[in-house]
């Protein structure tokens, strides 16, 4: 009897646990503006699968110095389902919705931050990681905040135009192009990267790659223009083949970081996450 009721209650823990971490999250990035002195704002943005019962009303992130704070969805109508104020996200694809977190924060000084969020978990079955469902999603952003010696006391980051969310036919030659741009004039570029699932505890600067992550055969980013080419999407994997009664389609993950520069030095780093669905067109 005691063995029974302690199973009962494993299977318990799994379905809250499975309920509280459920997958959802597609992709996204962190952009960061000045306002005043040492005060900045900044925008998570995600894009998550609606179906999920975990959409978040709040977001967890951490500044850098230190400091964290929870921020509240602020894009979309008002959610019947959180508190007072906050935003239900916007949908803008079959399945897919729109989340924004605005925050701001006051710094210490000059220094190199890295603003950091992680939220459990991926959507299922993402074709190029392994076990995406129970893959923490995690995004950052390293900016440089300087002197008025430097002109970084008052520098905030590019302006990014397209969302990290794409789509693309088995077979066929694929380009995204992110659309980032800088207010100030500051030079932009573009480089590959891996994505992440987290930062190891006693070294935040080393990062942890998504379990069993690889970037796609074939893909490769142009640093100047920020092209990023896929030539060409693989068939569809068996498993999601319709001919087998499968969905039709794949789901990558591929990342990549927005650099911005100023007199030879990086400046800023934004890490895009992006997903791209394959379909067998």
């Amino acid at each position: 009897m005691r063995s029974f009721s302690y199973l009962a209650g494993l299977l318990l823990l799994s379905i809250i646990c499975s309920t509280v971490y459920a997958s959802h999250n597609r992709a996204g990035e962190i952009t960061y503006a000045w306002l005043y002195g040492s005060t900045y704002q900044i925008t998570v943005i995600t894009y998550t699968k609606d179906d999920s019962n975990v959409n978040r009303c709040d977001l967890e992130v951490f500044w850098g110095d230190g400091g964290s704070d929870v921020l509240s969805r602020s894009n979309g109508n008002l959610s019947t389902l959180c508190n007072v104020n906050v935003g239900e996200g916007v949908m803008v694809g079959t399945n897919i919705r729109r989340n924004e977190y605005v925050g701001v924060h006051t710094y210490p000084g000059p220094g190199l931050y890295r603003i950091t969020m992680l939220d459990p978990n991926r959507n299922a079955e993402v074709t190029n990681m392994h076990d995406s469902f129970n893959t923490p999603f995690f995004i950052f952003l390293t900016f440089m905040i300087g002197t008025d010696t430097t002109g970084l006391d008052a520098n905030g980051g590019p302006m990014i135009l397209n969302p990290p969310i794409d789509e693309a036919c088995s077979g066929k030659l694929f380009i995204h192009n992110a659309g980032a741009y800088d207010i100030e004039g500051d030079s932009i570029s573009y480089v590959m990267n891996d994505c992440y699932e987290g930062q190891e505890s006693n070294s935040p600067f080393n990062l942890i790659t998504a379990l069993g992550y690889a970037t796609p055969l074939d893909v490769s980013i142009d640093p100047v223009t920020g092209d990023l080419i896929w030539d060409t999407p693989p068939p569809i994997s068996g498993v999601n083949d319709p001919a087998q009664g499968g969905r039709g389609f794949d789901e990558y993950n591929i990342c990549f970081e927005i650099l911005e520069w100023r007199n030879g030095v990086i400046v800023s780093r934004v890490q895009r996450d992006m997903q791209i669905t394959v379909w067998a067109c």
